[in-house]
């Protein structure tokens, strides 16, 4: 009987979907979520079961990412004049809107 370091699971680092969700830390349904709606995501159908390379996931989501701000460094955060915190602009202007402004410009 073959443990674990053996066999073409080791070799290739296959994951279940549960492996997956806990290793991105997602749950399992967002994963199937991503498989229908992205049908291209690097995944193994072998059987009824799914595997997948943890290396082709990542690598297919950095390829598809575009690079946000919060990669780059850059904080899309600002400096708001009522309480002097950092918060969104969408934030701010939810806070007008409690506070009966309509119209704000942030």
């Amino acid at each position: 009987m073959m443990d674990d370091t053996e066999g073409p699971k080791a070799q290739l680092n296959l994951l279940t979907l549960q492996e997956l969700s806990q290793t991105l830390k997602v749950s399992a349904n967002t994963i199937y979520y991503w498989i229908s709606r992205y049908p291209d995501l690097p995944c193994h159908k072998i059987g009824r079961h799914l595997r997948f390379v943890l290396s082709d996931v990542l690598a297919y989501w950095d390829d598809r990412s575009p690079k946000t701000p919060c990669q780059s460094g850059q904080a899309s955060l600002q400096t708001t004049q009522s309480h002097g915190s950092l918060t969104t602009k969408n934030a701010s202007r939810a806070d007008l809107q409690k506070k009966g402004i309509r119209h704000g410009n942030i």
